[in-house]
């Protein structure tokens, strides 16, 4: 049978177990009443089953058969795992890897400190120039977010002759360690709006001026487009779309040059910044 049980503020669905064989010994059963709830350090929410057993001894366990209640979004079970997914504003980390973001996008890095990833993003403060209502501070950010879609195709800088905007993440040398970089994309983008003398969209300028969901998108460093690119099927799963094609970052190679990274199998070029080079633009925030 099934029952509902409120724990923490939150509606869990649970299945009741009967004659459930466990360690107790092989000649006793256990039945499992509801889901208690065990809060981790880290805002990884495990639900623990108590039971009661026939030789009198209880036990737990963390396989989930119930469901969280659909009209709470507190938290979610992640299928097979015995986990649940914190996303109260007062934890750590209220997102994965592939979850909808606060902006409508797509969370594509998470700065956990699992799997080689940062503990968090140091987001470069805007630079001088940058206009009052647009400027911010340095912050620390834990998430990157994608936009669904792609801005469009477009050019990186209509200076006939490129020009070295300084201030703006360089790759001449050291590519393998600048090329890692997270925090600077936000920076480089304001960097190239303020250097442009044209009224026409280009890259950087798109993805500034993106205002859905919020007004703090910006076209990604090498980097940040890196790992874009790295979870580009958990964010397509979710409802992202991409193209098997060039992207622009905003990290510039020389005057003349800017990276770009292709989608299809994840090379890393640099190409000429003027109006002969269209690539796709996929604006992405942090926070």
């Amino acid at each position: 049978m099934k029952t509902v049980k409120r724990l923490l503020g939150i509606a869990v669905i649970v299945t009741v177990i009967g004659l459930v064989v466990t360690a107790c010994d092989e000649s006793h059963t256990c039945e499992f009443t509801g889901w208690e709830i065990s809060t981790t350090a880290n805002c990884k929410d495990i639900a623990i089953q108590t039971g009661t057993c026939s030789c009198g001894e209880t036990t737990t366990r963390n396989e989930p058969d119930g469901t969280i209640d659909a009209s709470n979004h507190d938290h979610s079970i992640v299928a097979g795992s015995g986990s649940l997914i914190c996303r109260r504003t007062n934890c750590e980390h209220q997102y994965a890897i592939g979850d909808i973001g606060p902006a409508g996008g797509i969370i594509f890095y998470v700065a956990d400190g699992q799997n080689g990833r940062q503990t968090s993003i140091t987001v470069q403060a805007s630079p001088d120039g940058t206009p009052a209502d647009r400027a911010w501070t340095e912050y620390t950010a834990y998430y990157l977010e994608a936009a669904k879609t792609n801005e469009g195709v477009l050019f990186w800088d209509p200076s006939p002759s490129g020009t070295l905007i300084n201030g703006v993440t360089t790759l001449t040398t050291g590519l393998e360690t600048e090329a890692s970089l997270l925090g600077n994309g936000r920076k480089d983008t304001q960097l190239i709006v303020n250097h442009l003398v044209t009224t026409d969209d280009v890259a950087a300028k798109l993805c500034a001026n993106r205002t859905s969901g919020g007004t703090d998108w910006f076209l990604p460093s090498l980097g940040e487009l890196n790992q874009l690119y790295l979870n580009k099927e958990a964010v397509s799963a979710a409802g992202g779309s991409f193209t098997s094609w060039f992207y622009w970052s905003s990290s510039q190679y020389d005057a003349r040059f800017a990276l770009k990274q292709r989608f299809d199998n994840g090379k890393q070029y640099y190409e000429f910044k003027n109006d002969i080079a269209y690539h796709f633009v996929h604006a992405v925030r942090a926070f």
